[in-house]
């Protein structure tokens, strides 16, 4: 349907609820504006004319194509929340994921699958229209597919009920309503001055190897349904409840965690609290998705390697190839982009925390960073063989889902992180 709108000498829009004599902002109170299916009829066609309920032109304005009109592309920006140049411009594919999401998630559609399938065209996604499924099957599908193409992790930036069909996913677009996260950013002066005193501490060869090592990850994928996600886990050293909001419900703890500046994180549930002088028996990792755009890789759109090109991840027992043969100025690139990643990671911090990279033999299908507060490895989602039998401490009640910083724990007995290979393994998340 979006071709079909896209390839329309012209398309109009009857407000069949919009009377003769609105005044501008009657699009953000009509019942089109509350439509799924409503969103690719105002931003496939190039050229649209919105009427009113006695086919008058809206506010009156007979310029030949509304999307030229300033006055009715600002009022359809305040009333969808999409840009003006979204409106006037777009173009369908899996570029600005999360804020596509954004854009359906308090729409409405008469079938719950079709919250789904009036998302393909925006997407630029084909994928097998089945009626009479569920709508957390339907939306499972599309997501997986925007997550499987795009490498975009922001897809599971979300808030609310998870999903039967995938845990790490929404059961509904509604989930989407809530702004994307985004990370303060450093300015270039900030990072620049991180970058030069890490360059005093952090030399080239084990910068080059955590930059082969996070470059070999590769991209999050699904396998039979499971989502397979590399992440980075930050040993958490001190957890301190520091207070408690909304009535008792929820709970701001203090973290301090190897290789982060201090966090403070908001939960409905309960966490162990802990310091190096009051240690826990338990070892507790914070865990970050793994974006492998932080590398500046190319967009996985214009990549001319598929998906499955990528290799597994390493088990640290295979002889890791370091960076093959380059010239100086490559090595210097990529010694600099590492250290630009460190930074980013640590939430600005350039304070040296990085040290020596090695691995733990036992560890299956995972590479530990030691000394720089995180390490690396592939999650399986829902696979029971790729986590310790070790007990898990969840911190919010299984079937919801609020995306706050994810902390579990690993097995009793757990190394301290300090670099001498006596890591366990760290718990599975979901």
């Amino acid at each position: 349907m979006f071709v079909w709108y896209r390839n329309s000498a012209l398309t109009i829009i009857h407000l069949s609820d919009v009377s003769p004599s609105s005044k501008p902002g009657a699009l953000a109170e009509c019942t089109w504006n509350t439509r799924g299916w409503t969103v690719q009829e105002f931003l496939a066609p190039k050229i649209i004319l919105f009427y009113t309920q006695n086919w008058t032109l809206y506010l009156d304005d007979r310029s030949p194509n509304h999307k030229e009109s300033a006055t009715i592309m600002q009022e359809l920006a305040d009333a969808t929340g999409i840009n003006k140049q979204s409106l006037v411009t777009f173009r369908p594919g899996l570029m600005g994921v999360r804020e596509k999401l954004r854009w359906s998630s308090s729409r409405v559609t008469t079938l719950q699958e079709d919250t789904a399938y009036s998302l393909f065209g925006i997407f630029g996604i084909h994928l097998r229209v089945i009626y009479g499924e569920n709508r957390q099957n339907a939306l499972g599908r599309l997501l997986q597919e925007i997550i499987a193409r795009s490498c975009d992790i922001t897809a599971l930036d979300w808030v609310g009920k998870s999903s039967d069909f995938n845990s790490c996913l929404p059961a509904d677009i509604t989930s989407y309503k809530a702004p994307p996260y985004t990370p303060p950013l450093l300015s270039e002066e900030e990072m620049q001055t991180s970058i030069s005193a890490l360059r005093d501490t952090v030399d080239a060869d084990s910068a080059l190897k955590l930059y082969a090592l996070l470059d070999y990850l590769g991209p999050p994928r699904f396998v039979n349904s499971r989502l397979q996600l590399p992440c980075i886990a930050f040993l958490l050293t001190e957890v301190e409840l520091r207070r408690v909001q909304d009535q008792g419900r929820c709970l701001v703890y203090d973290v301090k965690a190897n290789g982060l500046q201090d966090l403070q994180i908001t939960m409905a549930n309960r966490l162990i609290q802990f310091s190096p002088a009051s240690p826990a028996r338990v070892t507790f990792f914070l865990i970050r998705p793994w974006n492998r755009y932080d590398l500046d890789l190319p967009d996985s759109e214009d990549e001319s390697r598929d998906l499955d090109d990528f290799p597994e991840p390493l088990s640290p027992s295979d002889d890791l190839p370091l960076w093959p043969p380059r010239d100086h100025e490559v090595a210097n690139s990529e010694y600099h982009r590492t250290l630009r990643v460190i930074v980013h990671l640590g939430g600005g911090r350039g304070d040296g925390a990085f040290g020596e990279v090695s691995g733990d033999e036992d560890a299956d299908e995972e590479t530990r960073l030691y000394g720089t507060g995180f390490q690396s490895g592939f999650l399986d989602d829902d696979d029971p063989s790729s986590a310790d039998p070790g007990p898990v401490y969840r911190d919010e009640p299984r079937g919801e889902h609020d995306m706050s910083p994810d902390v579990r724990s690993a097995s009793p007995g757990s190394g301290s992180g300090s670099g001498d290979g006596s890591w366990e393994h760290a718990s599975q998340t979901r």
